[in-house]
């Protein structure tokens, strides 16, 4: 039986979208959106979260899943609103470290 590692979807995404930011110069910002099961502190998020910052680009949170209003959910660790300073629904990292 074949196996596949356990990060393959999330390394696997995040190294797509490094590829197109370093293809696309011209693209100044990333929006991060999902429905209401995507975990904003999950894996998947966090290593796309991580090539935005690598490739220099600004991150903004979408609204369909909420994400824009973060700072007013409990579940959301401090740690990621100490990182993020949200203005108008743009994130940017302040802290160098990426959780």
């Amino acid at each position: 039986m074949h196996r596949i590692s356990e990060n393959y979807y999330t390394d696997f995404c995040g190294e797509l979208l490094g590829d197109i930011l370093e293809t696309m110069p011209q693209c100044g910002y990333v929006e991060l959106d999902g429905n209401s099961g995507v975990d904003v502190n999950g894996p998947l998020v966090r290593k796309l979260r991580e090539e935005v910052k690598e490739a220099e680009r600004e991150l903004r949170w979408g609204g369909k899943a909420g994400w824009a209003h973060l700072y007013d959910k409990p579940e959301v660790s401090r740690r990621v609103v100490e990182n993020v300073m949200f203005e108008d629904r743009v994130a940017k990292i302040v802290d160098e470290e990426i959780i």
